[in-house]
C-alpha cells in the first residue's frame, strides 16, 4: 500500500519549489521513488537533482529498493481552482443563474457558497434578532 503525503510533508524534505513542481506533475496519483536514482530519472527530470536525492533518501530502505507514495492535488488541483473561481464570481455578485452558467454549476451550489460567504461576514445592514 502507498504511503500517502501531505504537501507540507513533501517540502519539508525537498523544498517548496521542488515540491511544488512535484505535485503540478503528478499530483493526486501514486509514484514510485526508487532505492537508487540515475539521472535521467523522471523525479530528477521535474524536481532537479538535489530534491529528488533529498525524497529518495527520506522512502528508500537499505537494501530493499524503492516505495510507492501517494501525492496530494496541492494548490494547483481542479477542485480547489473551480473553488476558488465560485468565491469569486459570488463575491463579485450578480444573479444566481449567471454565476451558475459562468460557473458551470447548479444554482444550488451558488446559494451554498452565499450561504457560505455570508456566515463569515454579517451583512451591516442587518440587524440583530436577539
Amino acid at each position: 500500500m502507498a504511503e500517502y503525503l501531505r504537501l507540507d510533508a513533501l517540502a519539508e524534505i525537498c523544498g517548496d519549489g521542488p515540491a511544488l513542481r512535484l505535485v503540478s506533475a503528478h499530483g493526486g496519483t501514486r509514484i514510485y521513488v526508487p532505492g537508487k536514482l540515475t539521472d535521467d530519472h523522471d523525479l530528477v527530470q521535474i524536481m532537479g537533482f538535489e530534491a529528488a536525492t533529498a525524497l529518495v533518501a527520506q522512502f528508500s530502505k537499505e537494501g530493499t529498493g524503492g516505495v510507492e507514495i501517494e501525492l496530494p492535488m496541492g494548490p494547483t488541483g481542479l477542485f480547489g481552482q473551480y473553488r476558488r473561481q465560485l468565491a469569486d464570481a459570488v463575491a463579485a455578485g450578480g444573479t444566481e443563474h449567471d454565476i451558475a452558467r459562468r460557473i458551470g454549476c447548479a444554482g444550488r451550489t451558488v446559494r451554498r457558497e452565499k450561504a457560505r460567504q455570508g456566515r463569515q461576514e454579517p451583512d451591516p445592514n442587518q440587524g440583530d434578532l436577539f
